[in-house]
């Protein structure tokens, strides 16, 4: 089995050296020097039926260009979670989270609530812009700070996933087109790429870094998506 990791740490034998020093250390090491660069990737090339989906998405300088919209639903007959890592430009992991579905839900969220809490001050740099992998599989019992807990289906990403056909996956963005000078606005709808089973052994890199920096950063909030805008603490709910 191959195993995609790139980056600055060059490999998942040094992320996990990386992880297992700060463990070591505490807080007297900064976890800004064990930063992850694994992408989860797929033991089957794109080929298969999921459950690992992903896709590129591009909000601009800042953040300031269109924003674009996630859209789950649950096409199976059972519940299901959609665990989600998403990784910046540089294939860096910033922020995990999920969002749980029971069956024929459909669930949508904005692009930008992925990527409001990165785990390190200025993680996504000037552009926003980078890779969102999400593995459908079944509900778990995990309860780490990246975990979810909806319509008693509890989803966590830093636990342990055994993936399920069951999740699709789209992004939409906003587009305008102009007929006889009028503007005319529309949706552009892509699917989610389908890459077939996760590669289990950088999943489990992910997950135990995942571990470290949650008590590491985690605590505090950083490196925790909020696809669902009244679970941010920043946010009180009406």
């Amino acid at each position: 089995m191959s195993i995609n990791v790139k980056g600055l740490l060059g490999g998942a034998a040094r992320v996990a050296a990386g992880a297992a020093l700060l463990v070591a250390a505490g807080s007297a090491v900064s976890p800004a020097h064990a930063r992850l660069t694994s992408e989860i990737s797929s033991t089957t090339g794109g080929t298969g039926p999921g459950p690992l989906l992903s896709t590129y998405f591009d909000l601009g300088p800042w953040g300031y260009g269109t924003d674009g919209t996630v859209r789950f639903n649950n096409v199976s007959g059972e519940d299901a979670c959609a665990f989600i890592y998403v990784f910046d430009s540089d294939q860096e992991l910033q922020e995990s989270c999920a969002v749980p579905l029971s069956p024929n839900k459909y669930y949508s969220f904005y692009i930008s609530s992925l990527v409001e809490n990165p785990f390190y001050v200025g993680g996504f740099g000037g552009y926003i812009d980078g890779v969102i992998e999400v593995i459908s599989g079944e509900p778990n019992t995990g309860s780490s700070v990246f975990s979810t807990h909806s319509e008693g289906i509890n989803c966590d990403p830093a636990a342990t996933i055994t993936p399920l056909t069951a999740v699709n996956a789209w992004l939409s963005e906003p587009t305008t087109a102009l007929l006889y000078d009028v503007p005319v606005y529309g949706v552009t709808l892509v699917p989610f790429t389908d890459d077939g089973q996760p590669d289990a052994t950088n999943l489990a890199t992910i997950q135990t870094a995942l571990g470290v920096l949650g008590s590491e950063i985690g605590s505090s909030g950083d490196g925790i998506c909020y696809p669902d805008p009244y679970s941010d603490p920043t946010i009180t709910a009406p």
